[in-house]
């Protein structure tokens, strides 16, 4: 079955049925069309090798990923899924979806907390190209994240953070935008978003970063 096949039925009004026979109505938990088509871009702008999201659940940005990473960069890509609940909650839906494509042999599935799964990837040496974060949205978790994720990057990598407006994951922008220069977010590419984000309705923000990530223990605090 072809990836845009599997998207499709994804993102229509037929149930989604797990492993187990469960069955979802809502497409909650589905990234927006708009933030798998950045994906898509960046994955052919950058031609990483090494991708990395945060948050699976129905395997629709695992997909882009999966699929666009494995046409540019054929045998050598490599994505790295972060889902403690894809087994439980999800029902094993996103992998289904990965291997319903022919795709789930270049995906990684860590079925553990980002929190503990993050940090030993970077004790491992891992980086990317580009991170998605689309995880639990709680402020504390998104901001542990972040900063793994940061750490995670190979200079000018991009990090993508979905649901942008909302207020956990806002307070997480804020503090990057007022205390890690490195970190420098994209430009809007259209009006649509820039009133978008003027109303407090943006849904993806963008960051390359550019640089180190560490800061000197005598850094400024800058409030947020």
């Amino acid at each position: 079955m072809t990836t845009e096949t599997i998207l499709g039925r994804l993102y229509s009004d037929v149930r989604i049925v797990g492993t187990t026979g469960k069955i979802f109505d809502s497409r909650i938990a589905l990234s927006s069309p708009n933030n798998l088509k950045e994906i898509e871009r960046l994955v052919r702008q950058t031609l990483t090798e090494n991708t990395l999201e945060i948050g699976m659940a129905f395997g629709g940005s695992s997909l882009i990923f999966a699929s666009v990473g494995r046409e540019v960069c054929a045998a050598n890509y490599h994505h790295v899924a972060i889902d403690p609940y894809q087994t439980t909650v999800w029902d094993g839906v996103g992998v289904q979806s990965l291997q319903a494509a022919g795709l789930a042999d270049c995906v990684e599935l860590v079925e553990e907390q980002s929190c503990l799964a993050l940090p030993r990837l970077l004790a491992e040496g891992r980086r990317f190209g580009l991170i998605y974060v689309d995880g639990s949205h709680l402020f504390e978790d998104v901001f542990v994240d972040a900063y793994f994720s940061a750490r995670l990057l190979v200079d000018d990598g991009f990090i993508l953070f979905d649901d942008s407006s909302n207020k956990h994951v806002a307070k997480t922008l804020a503090f990057i935008e007022s205390n890690l220069p490195s970190l420098k977010r994209l430009p809007d590419r259209s009006v649509r978003q820039r009133i978008a984000r003027l109303m407090g309705k943006r849904q993806l923000t963008i960051y390359r970063r550019a640089g180190p990530i560490e800061r000197s223990w005598a850094s400024r605090f800058r409030q947020f």
